[in-house]
């Protein structure tokens, strides 16, 4: 029975991670064909265009080599389930990273500490009567000033290359692939009876030699407190994404519940 699930469960990885690599590769593709039409010229101009195209090469060759270090295919034994994992993983931080383009401009807003870019036409919830009357500027090339800002321009290129640094932060904290206490025992075992130390008189069972020894509980607490803090970074980042997520999605959310009832 545990056979049989494993197998169904190995089948149902295999069926969505292939239809997850062909969306992925099929998003670079008409991506990159609507910049091939645009010219490169998107409403932030030329430096958009390319920074938009370099997300779009590394959402490609993340999904590409996540697909190439499965374990189905990894028959020359140059890559692991770990390579497989950690390519997974910056492949679905470029997927969500347009999504945070976005909600990184909608908490700027929220916060007011900066002034994100007019909306076509205006923004009604503005503070004053003159942003609320103002909407986006654009040329005969629908290249708008507001984009072409330093931090605008800059912030094409940062939203994905920040969501990858976050992807390599996780990947560093995650401990190895399987990798768990009891496979390091036997190392310690092979150590231990060299280092043991005579059974003290009156020690019948011989416990002071097959005891646990200093150096093998000092090697298991630093793992402890190593795999601790791994997991204390990886889980900030989750909660930080998540109340970042719910300060975002929230009131969108509500509105639409309001909207509707």
């Amino acid at each position: 029975n545990v056979s049989v699930n494993k197998n169904w469960y190995r089948r149902i990885h295999r069926f969505s991670g292939r239809v997850y690599i062909l969306c992925a590769v099929l998003s670079f593709i008409f991506g990159q064909w609507f910049i091939f039409l645009k010219k490169f010229v998107l409403v932030g101009g030329y430096n958009m265009g390319l920074a938009f195209s370099a997300a779009g090469f590394a959402i490609a060759y993340f999904a590409y080599m996540t697909w190439k270090t499965a374990p189905s295919r990894g028959t020359d034994g140059r890559h692991t389930v770990e390579d497989h994992r950690n390519y997974a993983i910056r492949s679905f931080g470029q997927i969500i990273a347009p999504i945070l383009y976005r909600y990184w401009y909608t908490l700027l807003f929220i916060f007011k500490v900066y002034r994100v870019p007019y909306l076509n036409e205006g923004n009604p919830n503005a503070d004053t009567e003159t942003d609320k009357e103002q909407a986006l500027v654009c040329n005969d090339r629908d290249v708008c000033g507001d984009y072409e800002r330093p931090f605008d321009a800059i912030f094409c290129w940062l939203y994905w290359i920040s969501a990858w640094v976050v992807s390599e932060i996780v990947i560093a904290y995650l401990p190895k692939h399987q990798q768990s206490k009891p496979s390091n025992i036997p190392e310690v075992q092979i150590i231990v009876p060299m280092l043991a130390t005579t059974p003290e008189p009156g020690d019948n069972n011989g416990e002071g030699a097959r005891g646990s020894s200093p150096d093998e509980e000092i090697a298991e607490n630093i793992m402890d407190n190593q795999l601790a803090t791994r997991a204390r970074v990886v889980n900030f980042i989750g909660c930080l994404l998540a109340v970042l997520t719910a300060m975002v999605s929230g009131p969108i959310i509500i509105g639409l519940v309001a909207a509707i009832f």
